[in-house]
Parts: structure tokens; sequence; C-alpha cells
């Protein structure tokens, strides 16, 4: 017999929040539902949510765990008891630990600071340059306020209200780069169904860093309308993000699909932390901040194309 969300979060210790959570952003733990809409749960489940419990208390990062076999699981969260405050381990040779303004960061997003984290934002921005920002800084602030989300350290709106900042902030950022450049265009969308657009706006920045122009549609874009605006402005790459949210085998037919309305002359690229490793079809991932800049940088350089190409709106 199923078990409800109540249940579960009785038996594992994890309150149901933080079990809604799981689910929203990794897919875990599966659950189906009632005939009144109510979430319920297979009983095995509960070792499962207890042992991911265990190895978070143990400093080990939520994304890293929700793939991870029972036996693994296992093994990270044996040593880990009821009452066992253990300290979070060191970081393994040849890997950073987190910055601290990382945590300050945190903490204005549990205030519900906006202006400083704005200011925090722009200060390091300035100091480092876009790649060493998003992939120093963002990248580690967003998995920071992932961790403190299901740890239950700040509720989902503390963490709704700092990636909407975020998000305010770069695409303030890119904008009037992009405006001002003269290089090849690029669309920016997600697919039906990705409703999570920071992936994009990460990507807008380093894509107008090096010298796109930009035609952002946003998020839940039809292939239909992401091919029609393609072939409007004369683009030359389609950039996708995908976020873990999304349903890997949806990514992989919407993507096929897209890429089948467009012009073989456009390139289709996804990333983000959802994006399939081998999409086919003559599709780019990219793997990678430095990756996708570099890339960028030699498409700008290569395409004779792009001092003729339409003047995108923006």
């Amino acid at each position: 017999m199923n078990i409800s969300i109540g249940a579960l979060a009785n038996a594992t210790g994890v309150p149901a929040n933080t079990i809604r959570t799981w689910e929203r952003r990794y897919g875990f733990p599966v659950a189906s539902r009632t005939a009144g809409g109510q979430r319920v749960y297979d009983p095995d489940c509960v070792e499962q949510v207890l042992l991911v419990a265990r190895a978070i208390a143990r400093g080990h990062r939520p994304a890293q765990l929700f793939s991870a076999s029972i036996a693994e699981l296992r093994s990270l969260g044996s040593a880990v008891l009821p009452g066992d405050h253990a300290a979070r381990p060191s970081p393994a040779p040849g890997t950073r630990s987190l910055p601290d303004d990382v945590d300050v960061w945190v903490q204005h997003a549990a205030a519900l600071d906006g202006d400083s984290l704005k200011r925090a934002f722009r200060s390091r921005l300035a100091n480092l340059g876009m790649e060493a920002f998003l992939a120093a800084w963002v990248g580690p602030f967003l998995g920071a306020l992932g961790e403190a989300w299901v740890a239950g350290r700040i509720q989902p709106f503390h963490e709704h209200f700092a990636t909407e900042r975020l998000g305010e902030f770069l695409a303030n950022t890119w904008r009037p780069l992009a405006e001002s450049n003269s290089g090849p265009v690029a669309v920016l969308a997600t697919l039906p169904a990705e409703r999570h657009g920071l992936g994009l706006h990460l990507a807008a920045c380093l894509t107008a860093s090096a010298g796109w122009r930009i035609v952002f549609l946003g998020v839940e874009t039809p292939a239909p309308d992401i091919d029609a605006c393609a072939r409007q402005v004369g683009a030359r790459a389609v950039l996708v993000s995908v976020s873990s949210a999304s349903s890997p085998g949806q990514i992989e037919w919407d993507l096929a699909a897209l890429r089948a309305r467009l012009p073989s002359s456009v390139l289709l690229v996804v990333g983000g932390a959802g994006a399939p490793s081998d999409p086919g079809g003559n599709t780019r991932v990219w793997m990678g901040l430095q990756g996708f800049s570099t890339w960028l940088s030699d498409q700008t350089s290569t395409d004779p194309l792009h001092d003729n190409q339409p003047r995108p709106a923006g």
C-alpha cells in the first residue's frame, strides 16, 4: 500500500516541504497521485529518502545523491547516526571549497535583501570579468542556495527571490552588450514544459561577451516559433537551456523535433544540468563555461556573414 507524504516525512524525519522540493528540483522521490490529486509514495522509497538525508548531513551535495544506488548511499551515510553532528568533510585534493562570500550571499537571500545581492554581484563581476564571475561565484551560489533549501535553512520563496534577482542582474548585464554587438545572431529559448530561464541568462552573458547579437525568446517556446524566429533573423545558432528538472525523454524528443525543423545551416546547441550527453542529430552540447565561451569566440571569428545579417530586436 502506498504511503502519504506525511507518513514519509514521519518515517524519515525529512519535512514534507523538503520532500516536495526534492521532487520538483531532482525528480525524487517519485510520487503517484490519488484520484484527489494527493501525493503517495511506494514504501520502498523510505530507506532511500533516509539515506539521502543522512548523506546530506555529512556534507554531500544533493545533486550527486539522487542517482546513487542504495548500496552507494548506505556507504555514504553509514557513519552518520541520529544525533551525530559530524563536521562537513574537507574538500578533496584538487577541488575548490566555496568562497566565503557565497555564504554571505545566502544570508542576503534569507533576509530578502535584494539591494545587497545586487551590490555583491556588481562588485564581483567588476573585479573578475564575466567568465570567472559566472564560474567561480554564480555557480557556487546557486549550489549553496539549493543546499540551504534542501536542508531547511531557507524557504522556497527565499530561493525564488534570490534566483529572480540574479536573473534580473544578468539580464541587465548582457542586454546592453548584445545591443552594441555586430557579430552573428543567436536565438535563445527553452523548449515547451521547461519553465526555468536562469540558464538562458547565463548563456546570454557569455554569448553577448563574445560579440554575438541575441534574440531572447525566453521559456516554454514551441519548436515552430523557435524555427520561424531563427529564419527571420538569419540566426547562426539556436541556444537551448535545459534544467535538471526536465524530463530526459521529453527533452530528447523535443530537441530532435526542433533539429528537424531548423535549416541545416543553423547550429543547435544545448546546455544546462539537464542537457542530454549525446542528443544526436547534429546537435552540440556545451560542456562547461570555458568550453562554451571558446566555441562562441571561434564561431564569431570564423563567420563571414555576420555583418550582413538582419538586426535582431533583442
